[in-house]
């Protein structure tokens, strides 16, 4: 697999609930923990997968859902989508990106789930964080993914090539 920066990953966690992925355009209308009860953090919790899809004003999110992992993103070439790349366990960065590498394609399962892309960037941030305030735990944990404007198909797969490495992969790929 094609990836731009394939040196290095940068990873976000989260504090203990799922990550977000959302528009740009509409972080202002996530509350995270914060306003109304039940709080927009509390209706990420609905999901038993790993990934969900909640409604956000009149756009919708990815919610990253299962256990809270170390997650990265690896970019595809052109802005063509990428890899959301979820670490369960490994030796370290090297491990992952070598597994990722080497993903054999036929082991994607489609969802039903897909992304239109029309206001800007994505960014992919701890749910319990307000899109005013997307790194309002003070750690850095956010990933801007800069795709081109457009509908992305979205495939999952658990990977564990050997029995030191296990990842959960989400691959956004651009169909239009």
């Amino acid at each position: 697999m094609s990836n731009e920066n394939s040196d290095a990953l940068y990873w976000i966690t989260s504090a203990g609930g799922p990550l977000l992925l959302l528009e740009e355009g509409a972080l202002p209308y996530w509350n995270g923990n914060f306003g109304q009860n039940p709080t927009d953090y509390d209706k990420t919790f609905v999901f038993n997968d790993y990934l969900g899809v909640i409604e956000v004003d009149s756009q919708y999110g990815l919610v990253l859902g299962g256990e809270p992992t170390p997650t990265s993103w690896w970019p595809f070439a052109e802005g063509r989508g990428g890899l959301l790349v979820r670490w369960l366990y490994a030796d370290g960065d090297d491990a992952v990106i070598n597994a990722v590498r080497l993903f054999p394609e036929e082991r994607w399962r489609e969802t039903d789930i897909s992304i239109d892309l029309s206001r800007g960037p994505l960014i992919l941030f701890d749910s319990v964080c307000p899109g005013s305030d997307v790194d309002c735990l003070g750690t850095g944990c956010k990933i801007r993914l800069d795709l081109k404007p457009g509908r992305y198909g979205i495939g999952t797969a658990i990977y564990q090539p050997d029995a030191d490495t296990s990842l959960v992969l989400h691959r956004l790929e651009w169909k239009e």
